[in-house]
């Protein structure tokens, strides 16, 4: 039997963001990747991307790792109150802390000579829809054929 590939990842590092009312003016509400903590993270974690903000954790890509850290409580307050009426919240501060994080690497496959790489998840929906459309992959969803 294979025996599974051990990968070391790094220590979570801490961050302190602000959060300014230039950021809490620009940020949609009840949108993930735009409101104002994702904002926040663009511009102090360098190589950010992929960000998502919800009220039970703060999920981003950065360095070819995927970092989930546990949204502080006063936080979650504050996206729910910027989400019900964002004039009403003001700057603030807080810190991710490392203790609250996991650490994942980001898996990707089909690399080669002149190709994008593809992320699993990516591959797998493209599986997905052969086995639904009998081989046919399509851009566009197919219709379902309507009985008549």
């Amino acid at each position: 039997m294979n025996k599974p590939k051990m990968v070391s990842v790094p220590q979570p590092p801490s961050h302190r963001i602000n959060i300014t009312r230039g950021i809490i003016d620009t940020a949609s509400p009840e949108h993930a990747g735009t409101c104002m903590v994702a904002i926040a993270l663009r511009k102090h974690v360098p190589g950010c991307r992929s960000i998502s903000v919800d009220a039970s954790s703060i999920r981003f890509n950065a360095d070819g790792y995927r970092y989930c850290y546990q949204t502080p409580g006063r936080v979650a307050t504050q996206i729910s109150q910027f989400d019900d009426d964002k004039s009403k919240v003001v700057p603030f501060g807080f810190v991710l802390q490392a203790v609250q994080c996991t650490v994942a690497p980001i898996r990707t496959i089909g690399r080669s000579k002149g190709k994008k790489s593809h992320t699993k998840r990516a591959v797998s929906c493209e599986r997905r829809c052969k086995r639904r459309y009998h081989g046919i992959v399509t851009t566009m969803p197919i219709k379902a054929k309507v009985k008549r």
